[in-house]
């Protein structure tokens, strides 16, 4: 657990754990054949909004070694995900078909 939950109530701490759930999701979504960048950032956002008190600060797909954005998720990525859930900036990441 990050040490910036311990600014977190409990139940905010719960509503932060969508933030993983949402990237886990958008990998699973990746790995069943979702082939547009575009349509996987609106589903995180949309995911997202359902955090009482959450301001996203960006959500991005990107290649694992040199963080450029990709245009298409059949390579090697990692889902970066920062926001704020009322004072605590959260940052999150998850990787697709990567070692690192």
């Amino acid at each position: 657990m990050s040490s910036r939950n311990r600014y977190l109530s409990a139940s905010e701490r719960e509503d932060a754990s969508m933030i993983f759930k949402m990237l886990t999701h958008l990998k699973l979504q990746i790995e069943q054949g979702e082939s547009s960048v575009s349509r996987l950032i609106q589903m995180g956002e949309n995911l997202l909004r359902d955090i009482p008190g959450f301001k996203l600060d960006y959500l991005v797909i990107v290649n694992p070694v040199t963080l450029d954005p990709v245009s298409h998720p059949d390579q090697p990525l990692r889902i970066l995900c920062a926001g704020y859930l009322k004072d605590t900036r959260l940052i999150d990441n998850i990787g697709v078909n990567d070692e690192i």
